[in-house]
C-alpha cells in the first residue's frame, strides 16, 4: 500500500474501500494497514484516498490486485506398508514449499503415520497450506495350507490363506493364490 508523504500536519485523510473488501484498520491515518477476509474473491479494487486541508481536497485511487490463493494438492499414496514409506509432493509452481515434516521442497519422504501437512506461497506472496493423513498398514500375514510332506511321485496343492492380501509371488514364480507341488524343495 503506498506511504503518504509531505504533510504539513494539518491535512486530515479519509480512506474507502469496497463494501466489506477490504478492512482499513484506521480510515483517518495517512497510512492505514488494509485486510481482506480469506473469502475475498480474485480481482482489483479500488480503494481512494482523500485529503484535506482545510481549503483544499484532493482524492487519490489506488488499485490493489487480490490474486487467487492456489491451494496445493498433494500426491502420493496415503498409505504405506509396515516399517515402509510413502513419498508425498506437490507441484513445482510455488515460491516456497515447507512441510510439516521440516522439509523444504516439493518432495517429502515420510516414514512415520499421522497427519502431514505443506505450506506453499506463490509468486505473489500468498499463501495457502493443505494436509493429508498418512496410515501404516500392518504387514501381510501369509499361513500356507496344504501337505508339507510329499512322496516322490505326489502332487500337492499349497494355498496362501490371507483374506487382505492381492498379490502372490511364490519362490518357484508362481504369482497365484495357489500352486501345484509336485518336487520337493
Amino acid at each position: 500500500f503506498p506511504i503518504v508523504t509531505g504533510n504539513t500536519g494539518s491535512e486530515t485523510y479519509f480512506w474507502t474501500s469496497p463494501s466489506g473488501i477490504g478492512i482499513i484498520d484506521d480510515p483517518f491515518s495517512p497510512n492505514p494497514s488494509i485486510s481482506f477476509p480469506d473469502n475475498v474473491m480474485p480481482g482489483s479494487y479500488e480503494f481512494t484516498l482523500t485529503v484535506t486541508d482545510g481549503e483544499c481536497e484532493q482524492t487519490v485511487t489506488f488499485i490493489i490486485n487480490v490474486s487467487a490463493v492456489m491451494v496445493p494438492t498433494i500426491f502420493g499414496n496415503p498409505f504405506f506398508c509396515e516399517n515402509g514409506a510413502t513419498v508425498l509432493s506437490v507441484f513445482d509452481n510455488f515460491s516456497s514449499v515447507i512441510w510439516s515434516d521440516g522439509t523444504v521442497g516439493t518432495t517429502t519422504i515420510v516414514t512415520t503415520p499421522g497427519q502431514y501437512s505443506v505450506t506453499v506461497t506463490d509468486l505473489n506472496g500468498c499463501t495457502a497450506t493443505n494436509s493429508i493423513n498418512i496410515i501404516e498398514q500392518p504387514s501381510p500375514d501369509p499361513t500356507i495350507t496344504g501337505i508339507s510332506q510329499i512322496c516322490s511321485g505326489d502332487i500337492v496343492t499349497l494355498t496362501v490363506e490371507d483374506l487382505d492380501a492381492i498379490n502372490f509371488f511364490w519362490s518357484n514364480n508362481e504369482t497365484s493364490e495357489s500352486i501345484i507341488v509336485n518336487t520337493p524343495g
